[in-house]
């Protein structure tokens, strides 16, 4: 299973801050700089852990643009060459009326014809024209038709379908909860206040139907997920996994993205030399199994893993390093083990007063289960990789 993930978070703040013909608000710039941080800390990871990224791009690729010059021109062709990366070329959109109409209903569809908007190769070109260090004109030839194959059109009537649905939302009363009271009203006489709750249901609607129709995951928050007609486990697994994924990384001891991105100065240039890792490849492919998985089921997985088998705690091994734990030499994995529940090793690592005795247990058990005692590869060789990587960085 490969799990292709959908961003629009770059294409946000593109379109907010990137244009200089846009007006940005005093409380905006004050914000800038830890959107910024946001924005670049959720890409390292969504790179890292899922096989593809698929970024909305509204007309001027500007975040192209801005992947160029976070992670490098030669980086970013690496992930291209292996499908990590593609551009979802936004045309339809949904929008509202600003003023109540008599007969008219408040939610429309438009298509944006620009070349920018309609046209790829336009696309691509007007958003590299954003970098501060120009492509020469000869690399820039063959760029393009090498970004080209990577764009993906929306599919046909996604905003007609998404404006459909949310219309039979309101009429069915399935919106009271998120606060758009039915109380009789036809659709054209929705009062002026409900209208932008109204747009951002049909606005989760056209993404949520992106996702069903390209079989596609998300990290996204839908505030209006009770109306979905169809599953959305498929659209959570990817925030499931980020959330396992960022568990995982404490028990390892990982810092802290966050930290990192304050005390590294371009950290998302590792990612294409992380990624192309046999143990990240693997790593891919062992988180996307679990499809929907709470962090403490994933934690669990990953601890059995490690042990080589399912009920590694029942068996040989497992027996052996629990009875070793309980010598008082691990006392953060003995009380993991002891219980059998990730949420309480969670809780035993968390915990101020454990966690020098934490670390120590957890060493150990890696120490037994990686050299020597079991071969081949275990998630936990994955985030061997990202230690490496980070002192290799800190480093420089």
């Amino acid at each position: 299973m490969k799990i292709q993930v959908f961003n629009q978070d770059l294409d946000g703040f593109c379109q907010k801050y990137m244009f200089s013909d846009r007006i940005i608000s005093v409380a905006d710039h004050g914000v800038l700089p830890a959107q910024a941080r946001q924005l670049f800390h959720g890409l390292f990871e969504q790179l890292l852990i899922f096989d593809t990224v698929s970024f909305k791009v509204t007309g001027e690729n500007v975040g192209l643009a801005l992947l160029i010059g976070q992670i490098g021109l030669k980086g970013v062709e690496r992930l291209l060459d292996e499908n990590a990366l593609k551009f979802v070329l936004w045309q339809q959109t949904v929008m509202s009326l600003v003023e109540p109409a008599a007969g008219v209903q408040p939610l429309c569809i438009g298509m944006m014809n620009s070349p920018a908007h309609s046209d790829p190769e336009a696309s691509i070109e007007s958003g590299l024209k954003f970098l501060q260090d120009k492509i020469p004109a000869s690399r820039l030839k063959k760029l393009v038709p090498k970004i080209l194959p990577h764009y993906i059109p929306q599919p046909d009537n996604l905003a007609k379908d998404a404006v459909d649905l949310t219309n039979s939302a309101y009429m069915s009363g399935r919106l009271v909860d998120a606060g758009i009271p039915l109380e009789g009203r036809s659709l054209e006489n929705i009062p002026k206040q409900y209208f932008d709750k109204l747009l951002k249901c049909a606005n989760e609607m056209l993404e949520y139907k992106l996702l069903v129709r390209m079989k596609w995951s998300s990290t996204s928050n839908f505030t209006f997920h009770n109306i979905f007609s169809e599953s959305v486990r498929r659209l959570t697994t990817a925030s499931s996994v980020s959330s396992g994924f960022r568990y995982l990384s404490n028990i390892n001891n990982i810092p802290n993205f966050s930290v990192l991105f304050e005390n590294i100065k371009t950290p998302l240039e590792s990612i294409p030399r992380i990624r192309a890792k046999r143990s990240s490849e693997r790593f891919r492919q062992w988180i996307a199994t679990g499809d929907g998985e709470s962090p403490e089921e994933l934690t669990r997985r990953y601890i059995e893993a490690i042990g080589g088998s399912r009920g590694f705690f029942e068996r040989g091994l497992g027996k052996f390093t629990k009875s070793l734990a309980m010598t008082g030499v691990g006392a953060g994995v003995g009380a993991l083990i002891e219980a059998g529940l990730p949420a309480t090793a969670a809780g035993a690592l968390a915990g101020k007063a454990l966690e020098p005795l934490a670390d120590i247990g957890l060493d150990l058990l890696d120490a037994y289960l990686l050299d020597g005692l079991l071969t081949g590869w275990t998630p936990r060789m994955f985030f061997a990789d990202i230690k490496s990587e980070i002192k290799s960085i800190t480093r420089k």
